[in-house]
């Protein structure tokens, strides 16, 4: 006779892995604060421009200002710092702070209880329900920044899929994922992996719906956002860069990435006109650099001269025409 599936956690001992969970993020804000990383500045522009009912249309959308901020970025969580800062304005960072702290305990609480769902031991469930909350986890609950939400929301998704494999489990996940859509916009593609997951639920075509399709609303609703503001059927502009950065070392060596007339393929010629050396000393690299793509000798050559007489090249995109 099969066992019977193990009891959930009375509702004390939920709350006592929350707290658990929750004392090293605790600890580290008192004596650390909240940082804030390279891309705080940009959520906090885009902030106020919601706080002040300023967000961009039109040609103001591309031309001056922090306006490009509301291309480059989801709105989600722009909105929710705009909404701390209106309700705390000195302290909106301790609150952002406090909320991540509080999602991140909940998941971790979450995940105890699946553990012992699935039978798990007590001391074990624990163990694997508090150790990602000492790790990078911290790190991140003080940031300003929206992956510790972002990560509460996916893994949310997951275990309330686990808990309840029926309509309303589908559809309080799919809720999780359109709140993680609105602060990434990779979320509809992500959501897509919860499908296995949604067909365990019944009834399995309904549930798979209810997870999915409320990530890929929230982008469609962004979408057509950005169309009424002039900006065309976009949902974010980041993909764009994230693309290209890794391209800027290869300029920076004169390495030929794009072909035609761009400007990225006429960066080394950029100055050939004004007939200097350094314009010549950059086409004479390109031409080694395509040479040593399609021969071995060539590529031995290559790295001789760039050890030797070769002298260090300014990067490529300075050399870009003004205007």
């Amino acid at each position: 006779m099969p066992s019977a599936r193990p009891a959930l956690p009375c509702p004390s001992l939920f709350c006592l892995v929350a707290l658990l969970a929750a004392l090293p993020s605790l600890a580290a804000l008192a004596i650390f604060g909240v940082f804030e990383p390279p891309d705080a500045p940009g959520y906090e522009a885009y902030a106020m421009l919601i706080l002040h009912h300023a967000i961009p249309s039109g040609d103001a959308l591309l031309h001056g200002g922090q306006g490009w901020i509301t291309l480059f970025r989801m709105g989600g969580f722009p909105r929710l710092l705009a909404w701390l800062q209106a309700l705390f304005p000195v302290h909106w960072r301790l609150a952002l702070a406090a909320g991540q702290i509080a999602a991140q305990s909940a998941v971790a609480a979450g995940s105890f209880t699946v553990a012992r769902r699935l039978g798990a031991r007590t001391h074990l469930a624990l163990a694997a329900a508090l150790l990602p909350a000492c790790g990078y986890v911290v790190v991140l609950n003080l940031c300003v920044l929206t992956d510790a939400l972002n990560a509460a929301f996916l893994s949310g998704a997951a275990l309330v899929l686990v808990l309840r494999p029926d309509w309303a489990g589908a559809l309080l996940a799919g809720l999780l994922l359109a709140a993680a859509e609105g602060l990434r916009e990779a979320t509809i593609f992500i959501a897509l992996a919860y499908i296995p997951l949604a067909l365990c639920a019944r009834p399995r075509l309904l549930c798979v719906a209810l997870v999915v399709l409320p990530a890929w609303a929230v982008a469609g609703a962004h979408v057509s956002w950005n169309m009424a503001r002039g900006a065309g059927p976009v949902l974010t502009t980041s993909g764009q860069l994230v693309m290209v950065q890794p391209l800027l070392p290869l300029f920076k060596w004169h390495l030929p990435v794009y072909a035609g007339d761009t400007r990225f393929g006429l960066a080394p010629l950029a100055r050939t006109d004004a007939g200097d050396d350094d314009a010549k000393f950059s086409l004479r690299r390109s031409v080694h650099a395509v040479r040593a793509a399609k021969s071995p000798r060539h590529a031995a050559l290559l790295r001789r001269r760039q050890t030797s007489r070769f002298r260090p090249a300014e990067p490529a995109m300075a050399r870009l025409p003004a205007g």
